[in-house]
């Protein structure tokens, strides 16, 4: 396949990924959908039956398998990412989540999905950083980020693409001015075609490409790490020790149901949340006494074990990866 194609299907690809994301980061959808998740976890509790049409667990499955799908998607646009944040705070869907992290244990069915719970987690917490997260205060959305996470930011976008599309039809001779908030065509000549934006919106499309799909350093506002924080906290307090304890004993028991990428995720969660406990109990935001208990689930020598080897096979692979692959040269003589 041609890589130039190749580029355009997976932009196109990335597109359409991104606007599906931003068709659910909608606070009504969340709100309903964070009712039934509550409704499906008091229906799948202990000592409660089932008496729906729809079958509670299956239900549960697909909001979570939505959640985990939505919050994995890399978007283009910086604000996305936090607007589905807001959404999820706002229609409490969080505070639901936190309620499934702790009834992992005593639930069955939530039990079968501890991993997808872990996958949610990440997906929670992509674009954060510890150092960085626990020293967030609690703030209300600035001007710009009110307008930045408003309904009208889809609107506005569709606006300009349509405009961008009739300014293609057009030839590229005419541009839009507006200095008094009516939009003006005015044409250019036909002497202005060198510099049409036809052919200059292709070639800066191309030269962009290689940053579409790069991995992105960034972080979220100040007013999304402030309940991002909240969350933590109150996960670590909570639900730390019963999320990971679960999954430990997934992976101890190799019933095949945990992937590779799974472990994965649960080592990041004992290194992100360590980070977080270490920051929340420093001098900073110290307490009155050291409550080692939170994250009594690490204090045991098989879980260094485990993370050592881990590391190690990542390492040989990495080491494997470059001896094989294309263009390195490894044949010293």
């Amino acid at each position: 396949m041609d890589s130039s194609f190749q580029s355009e299907l997976l932009s196109e690809l990335h597109e359409f990924l991104s606007n599906y994301k931003k068709g659910f980061a909608n606070l009504q959808v969340w709100e309903v959908l964070a009712i039934s998740t509550g409704f499906c976890l008091e229906q799948l509790s202990p000592g409660q039956s089932a008496e729906e049409p729809v079958d509670p667990e299956q239900q549960l499955e697909l909001i979570l398998v939505l959640l985990k799908n939505l919050l994995h998607i890399k978007d283009k646009q910086p604000f996305l990412h936090d607007h589905l944040l807001t959404v999820l705070k706002k229609s409490e869907m969080l505070d639901v989540l936190v309620v499934a992290f702790g009834h992992v244990s005593t639930t069955p069915c939530l039990r079968l999905y501890n991993a997808l719970l872990l996958d949610i987690l990440r997906g929670l917490l992509y674009f954060q950083r510890p150092a960085f997260l626990t020293e967030a205060s609690i703030q209300q959305p600035s001007t710009s980020e009110e307008k930045v996470l408003s309904s009208n930011q889809p609107q506005s976008q569709s606006k300009t693409a349509s405009f961008t599309q009739r300014h293609l039809r057009l030839g590229g001779i005419f541009s839009r001015v507006s200095n008094t908030g009516s939009a003006v065509l005015v044409g250019n000549g036909l002497h202005s075609l060198k510099n049409g934006l036809i052919s200059d919106q292709k070639k800066k499309r191309k030269e962009c490409k290689a940053k579409d799909f790069t991995e992105v350093t960034r972080e979220s506002s100040k007013f999304v790490r402030s309940f991002l924080k909240d969350f933590v906290q109150e996960f670590l307090n909570a639900d730390f020790n019963t999320l990971l304890d679960s999954v430990w004993r997934d992976i101890i028991s190799e019933s095949g149901t945990l992937s590779e990428s799974d472990k994965l995720n649960y080592i990041w969660a004992i290194s992100f949340f360590l980070n977080c406990f270490r920051l929340f109990e420093s001098k900073k935001f110290a307490t009155k006494t050291f409550e080692v208990s939170i994250v009594a689930h690490v204090l045991d020598m098989h879980h260094v074990n485990f993370i050592l080897k881990v590391l190690e096979e990542l390492k040989d692979g990495i080491k494997l990866y470059k001896d094989v692959s294309p263009g390195t040269n490894n044949n010293k003589q």
